[in-house]
């Protein structure tokens, strides 16, 4: 298997340093805060939905294939995963939050404009 080749403008999911987007950047810090405070609820009712739904619209206006704004949500979301003081029925949900989040970033790639499953 060889790995996607990224076109110009999209941010590398894999690089050590920060985006220099401020609209992704902001977007990210949302996310992050977003998701800790849904924690326990429906993802699709709560601030984070929006705030992913926004981050993967910048991502393909930056031309970025789906297998890359999944790797650029996977590392935010690693990233805004709480402290591990949590309960293990908080931790529970935590993930299930995460894997929800990632299932949401893939729809919503695939459902953006209006073209199903095919990506445009």
């Amino acid at each position: 298997m060889t790995a996607t080749q990224l076109r110009p403008n999209c941010p590398d999911p894999h690089a050590p340093v920060a985006f220099d987007d401020p609209t992704l950047v902001a977007l990210e810090e949302e996310i992050a805060g977003a998701l800790t405070r849904a924690i326990g609820h429906d993802l699709e009712e709560s601030s984070a939905a929006g705030a992913i739904r926004a981050y993967v619209h910048r991502l393909r206006a930056l031309d970025c294939p789906p297998e890359a704004v999944v790797v650029h949500m996977k590392r935010l979301l690693d990233r805004a995963t709480p402290a591990a003081r949590m309960s293990p029925a908080r931790q529970r949900a935590f993930h299930a939050l995460r894997e929800a989040a990632i299932l949401y970033c893939i729809e919503e790639y695939f459902a953006h404009g209006g073209d199903g499953l095919k990506p445009r």
